[in-house]
């Protein structure tokens, strides 16, 4: 009877509190006689039969159940989802599919008390039935732990036992129990019921108006705890409709059937809290390479209203996606690995003075001879080896060197630093190691690149082995990285959805043309030089749902993915800059014996230009090896004492 109906019959004064009756469909069989006929999987009619004769005796012990529950709580009514949900055509069906399934958390609020139903789950009772032993009691009050576990691992029942009055307590009734049904306080189910006591601690607390949850915090946790359960669906969205009931109903959107169940939450989010929760929900990483959307559990082992979003959520876009708004992101370069890294050339100033340092190792030492000069003939002895405007220029240059080398010196490091450290992102199809990837960047092995595991750490005998994905090796000039990945398609863009304690938590985007939606799939953590070197991007369509497996075909043959770790570079490590150890060579040259002042001055002016040249060109650790080496098999300098300018001092 419709609470309207039974008002108008009794009047404004009727009693119209009912007790709750919640039970699982997993230990009960609820069916109809007409949705058993209807229903084609049963293997045989005794089977079909079997069914039949379970769910007339658990339906009509339900019913007496819930008399006697409203009975002794002085009450007239109770409320049996099975009779009281009804579709438009005013039927009682177990697989009702009407929007009232979306509102029992309503009914439960409504409710004067609330009894729980448990006992053996329905496939035992009706083996039980087939076997022969239908009245033969199956378990004991012995199983009733394992019973409430069982009920308590539904979807449905979560919110159930979280939104019923806690002014009274909840009578748990047991099958082929005589006893009377014990009672016991909301408070003291977690731990009975569920596994994860801890996080449904927080919400009946909550509830119960001891410890206040924000929304971003309660719509969070509760996306944890009704994620872990399990339903037998009416809708894709059944998750984020059993998390919508926990809302006041002015904040829930309109239920729609068709609603995939990424879209479903979406809309949820966006309606109780806004654009923060969809945002953390991107920053995860997810701890299983299939996990689905809804869950939230992080790979390293942050909790979702722990991060910090990064930009903002602000629509939903088709069915996966949802529009996202001042994101920065970055481009992943596939067609091709560039063998230079900066991005900045030195100005044209800078390269004239540090050509004209190459020239100043040699001048220094004259200049330092010339200050220590106290006598007229020592002086003088100099002036006749070197010109007197030579001697002037060295003199200058002795004092110029230590006030400007170590400016020009931390200005070329900030210069090449930045250079080193832009945001550039290379990918490769294939593993590659990184002795090959600095071969090709750098020019040979210089030990700069770090390999860093990634959620999905592989190596290239799983990588074949999955069906459905690509393995691609991800190189980030910027933190100076290198990863490889197992994706589904290759990622074209890395995006900052957030950051955690820890630093910022990238994803690495797969696109889709048909749809104009990216698809996450990797998520990594990244340095903080690396948002730095990322442009903000206004809008853009973001989806946690797997790219379409349809638009992939991951190569089946062994020989399809081919490791460069089975030859690595053979160039070796070099420890030292050869820029620093040309600059202390020249530092320890001189003039070869023999060789007259002016005519080695002047071709090494002379060559100044092919320096330049050099520089210009990017070419100088590749021309600097060879003339260290000659110069460290050379004769020593300043052997013959008559040409040795310091001869004054010996």
């Amino acid at each position: 009877m419709k609470v309207s109906d039974y008002s108008q019959q009794h009047g404004d004064q009727a009693d119209t509190e009912f007790v709750f009756v919640s039970y699982t469909r997993l230990q009960f069989r609820v069916v109809t006689d007409a949705e058993i006929d209807e229903w084609k999987n049963y293997p045989n009619e005794e089977t079909r039969e079997a069914n039949r004769a379970l769910a007339h005796r658990d339906r009509e012990r339900l019913i007496q159940w819930g008399i006697d529950a409203a009975l002794a709580a002085g009450k007239r009514a109770f409320w049996l989802d099975f009779e009281c949900v009804r579709d438009s055509d005013g039927v009682a069906k177990a697989s009702s599919k009407s929007e009232d399934v979306y509102g029992i958390c309503d009914i439960v609020r409504a409710a004067h008390s609330m009894i729980i139903a448990i006992g053996p789950p329905a496939d035992e009772k009706v083996s039980g039935i087939l076997n022969g032993d239908e009245n033969a009691p199956l378990g004991s009050t012995e199983h009733a732990t394992t019973w409430l576990r069982q009920w308590g691992s539904r979807l449905w029942t979560l919110p159930e036992l979280l939104l019923c009055p806690s002014e009274y307590r909840i009578k748990l009734y047991v099958a082929d129990d005589m006893s009377e049904p014990k009672s016991l306080a909301k408070r003291n189910f977690a731990e009975r019921a569920w596994d994860d006591a801890e996080s449904v601690k927080e919400l009946v607390n909550h509830y119960e108006g001891s410890a206040i949850l924000p929304p971003t915090q309660l719509i969070s946790i509760a996306l944890e705890c009704f994620a872990r359960r399990k339903t037998d669906q009416f809708s894709q969205g059944d998750i984020a409709y059993a998390v919508m009931g926990l809302f006041p109903y002015s904040q829930r959107p309109v239920v729609n059937q068709t609603d995939s169940g990424f879209r479903a939450f979406a809309r949820l989010a966006l309606a109780v809290e806004g654009s923060s929760l969809l945002s953390r929900l991107f920053c995860v990483a997810p701890a299983q390479p299939e996990a689905q959307w809804s869950d939230a559990t992080d790979y390293w082992g942050v909790k979702l209203n722990n991060f910090r979003p990064g930009c903002d959520a602000v629509d939903v876009a088709g069915s996966n996606a949802i529009e996202v708004q001042n994101i920065h992101a970055a481009p992943i370069c596939w067609d091709r690995i560039e063998k230079s890294i900066f991005q900045e050339r030195l100005p044209i100033f800078p390269e004239i003075i540090f050509v004209f340092f190459l020239f100043f190792p040699l001048c220094t030492w004259y200049g330092i001879v010339y200050l220590l000069v106290s006598t007229v003939e020592r002086s003088q002895a100099l002036q006749n080896d070197i010109p007197r405007f030579l001697v002037q220029l060295f003199f200058a240059q002795a004092i110029f060197t230590p006030v400007t080398l170590p400016a020009f010196l931390l200005y070329e490091w900030k210069i090449r630093r930045k250079g080193l450290r832009s945001a550039r992102l290379v990918g490769v199809e294939g593993v590659l190691d990184c002795a090959t990837a600095e071969r090709h960047i750098y020019g040979y092995h210089c030990g700069k690149l770090t390999q860093i595991p990634s959620t999905t750490t592989f190596n290239s005998e799983t990588a074949i082995q999955s069906p459905r994905k690509f393995t691609f090796t991800l190189i980030d000039t910027c933190a100076q990285t290198l990863r490889v990945i197992n994706c589904a398609a290759p990622p074209v863009a890395m995006m900052l959805a957030g950051e955690d304690a820890a630093g910022h938590r990238a994803i690495l985007c797969s696109y889709n043309h048909e749809t104009d939606v990216y698809h996450r799939e990797e998520t990594l953590r990244v340095e903080e030089c690396v948002r730095q070197q990322m442009k903000s991007v206004r809008s853009v369509k973001l989806s946690l749902e797997p790219f379409p497996l349809k638009l992939t075909e991951a190569p089946l043959d062994e020989n399809a993915i081919k490791s460069s770790l089975d030859g690595l570079a053979s160039t070796k490590s070099r420890e030292w800059k050869p820029e620093l150890v040309f600059s202390i060579m020249q530092c320890l040259s001189g003039v070869a014996e023999g060789t007259p002042y002016v005519l080695f001055f002047s071709g090494f002016i002379l060559a100044q230009p092919i320096v330049l040249f050099l520089l210009h060109k990017r070419l100088l650790s590749r021309a600097v090896a060879p003339t260290v080496y000659l110069q460290g098999i050379s004769k020593p300098h300043f052997t013959s004492y008559e040409y040795c300018p310091y001869r004054a001092f010996f």
